[in-house]
């Protein structure tokens, strides 16, 4: 979320998957809290972040095929 005052996009989960062309696979990739949180430097802890987080899958940041979002 613009809140959390982070990098635009921040790579998490990620793997090479391979397909044949027409195939298609279901992936599926777990994040921890923390995934989904920041630092807080002041309070010295990790702090999850409410609200919109945008989720992509691509080849590479810059072919990027699907995106989504999660709201937390």
């Amino acid at each position: 979320p613009a809140s959390a005052a982070t990098a635009p996009f921040n790579l998490k989960g990620f793997d090479n998957i391979y397909l044949e062309p027409g195939e298609s696979k279901t992936v599926t990739f777990t994040l921890s809290r923390y995934d989904l949180s920041i630092w807080n430097v002041v309070n010295q802890r990790w702090e999850a972040v409410s609200g919109s987080y945008g989720i992509s899958v691509g080849a590479s940041s810059r072919d990027l095929r699907l995106k989504g979002s999660l709201t937390v």
